[in-house]
């Protein structure tokens, strides 16, 4: 089963394997949970068998006007 959560409760740095694969310089999961952490707003996905983060969105904000969706 796949639950939503909009923050980063109970989730922890170990969670977040195997995202950035492939990438030339890839993000530790440290880095990767700096930045949700550091997010105006977030999605994750959490599959609730594997007990991991399966993917995400975030997005940075000034909260009044304008909001930018990494990619």
């Amino acid at each position: 089963m796949i639950n939503y959560q909009k923050d980063l409760f109970n989730i922890s740095e170990s969670q977040l394997e195997g995202f950035f694969v492939g990438w030339s310089r890839p993000l530790t999961v440290a880095q990767h949970f700096k930045i949700l952490e550091n997010s105006a707003y977030l999605v994750l996905a959490l599959d609730t068998e594997l007990n991991q983060v399966i993917g995400f969105i975030n997005a940075l904000s000034d909260d009044i006007n304008f909001a930018f969706i990494p990619q």
